[in-house]
């Protein structure tokens, strides 16, 4: 067979290994994502786009959590709950102060959050260790 011929076999191939791609790295693009909006909220000069990008982040939260119970990271579901809280108050502040505390804090904790996705995917990929015990075999 020629080349040309297992052209179609070897993209469906890497289309079915893309779209099973590790939830974990999903969990994290996600979050680094939402980093970033809110990085941009605190970056706004005005009230509007403060509002906008904390909306963004917490939009992007929102759409991870499926990946982070895929991903089997128990420790990162009260850091995002917490996450969720903060910007939905960022979102929608009563002016622009409580707008750039929330942010602030909300930054803190998606940091937070990155930690410990990272402590998880160490945990989970850490290789087995045997304990031996003195008198046996």
């Amino acid at each position: 067979m020629s080349l040309k011929s297992w052209l179609p076999y070897l993209t469906f191939i890497g289309i079915c290994t893309y779209s099973h791609a590790n939830p974990c790295d999903g969990f994290y693009s996600k979050i680094t994502y939402g980093l970033n909006h809110t990085k941009k909220a605190l970056e706004a000069t005005n009230f509007d786009h403060l509002t906008y990008y904390a909306e963004r982040a917490l939009t992007v939260i929102e759409q991870s959590k499926a990946l982070r119970e895929q991903c089997g990271c128990a420790q990162t579901e009260e850091k995002t709950y917490q996450l969720t809280i903060s910007l939905s108050k960022a979102s929608q502040p009563s002016d622009w102060e409580v707008g750039r505390y929330y942010s602030k804090k909300s930054l803190g904790i998606i940091q937070e959050l990155i930690t410990s996705r990272n402590e998880c995917r160490l945990e989970k990929s850490a290789p087995e260790t045997f304990v031996f015990e003195k008198g046996i075999g």
